[in-house]
């Protein structure tokens, strides 16, 4: 009942296991010829970034009462305070618990399976299923193991040519540092937008194109 999602895997196991459990989702039941409402399934999504607040919308879309933990006090980090209470306020008009300037401290399994959320505050949530939605860090074991340079961010350095401090070796994607077409310092942006536009560009370093990667904002 608690999963992790960073890769497709990982969501079609959620979506498997939702669908294995349905007698958990909301509707009605018959109980000694009576018909009584059954209780909605109960969801923790720990992570309030992008994915966390995506898993939020599809919970709440499957019936589930979703509650939302996230330790820093606004959901979607890169944005203005301002604009995040009004994503905020949106959420919990659609039933979302938001549990904000908190985090996890442990997982507790009753006898009946269900789950319980602890968190650093003292406070503690039920749940049937645990997402952990916590954003990821560049892989770069590989990189590193091959001797590339590795930036100060934690991503793998590269030219505007996508390759890397071995000329035979290029990168792209989340897993490598760029540089910020505003300021123009090493910054990480994981979006797919520039990730395939490095992978195009990259493929026409390896063909001898001369293309060039202008840098992102994120």
């Amino acid at each position: 009942g608690i999963f992790q999602v960073r890769t497709v895997p990982d969501a079609r196991a959620i979506r498997e296991w939702i669908e294995k459990g349905t007698l958990f989702l909301s509707g009605m039941h018959s109980y000694s010829g009576f018909q009584t409402a059954k209780p909605k399934a109960r969801a923790v999504v720990v992570g309030g970034g992008f994915i966390g607040i995506e898993m939020v919308e599809n919970l709440v879309h499957a019936g589930f009462d979703v509650t939302l933990v996230e330790m820093l006090d606004q959901v979607l980090a890169p944005l203005d305070p301002e604009n995040a209470r009004m994503i905020e306020a949106h959420m919990e008009r659609h039933g979302v618990h938001l549990a904000l300037g908190d985090g996890v401290a442990s997982f507790e399994r009753s006898i009946d399976g269900t789950l319980t959320v602890e968190t650093r505050t003292g406070k503690s949530f039920p749940a049937d299923i645990v997402i952990l939605a916590l954003g990821v860090r560049p892989d770069t074991a590989l990189a590193k193991k091959a001797g590339l340079e590795i930036g100060e961010r934690g991503g793998i350095r590269v030219d505007d040519q996508m390759r890397t401090s071995s000329v035979d070796i290029l990168a792209v994607g989340d897993a490598i540092e760029v540089k910020d077409y505003v300021t123009g310092e090493w910054t990480l942006v994981a979006l797919a937008g520039p990730a395939n536009r490095q992978g195009r560009i990259a493929a026409d370093v390896i063909v001898g194109r001369a293309s060039r990667f202008r840098g992102s904002q994120g």
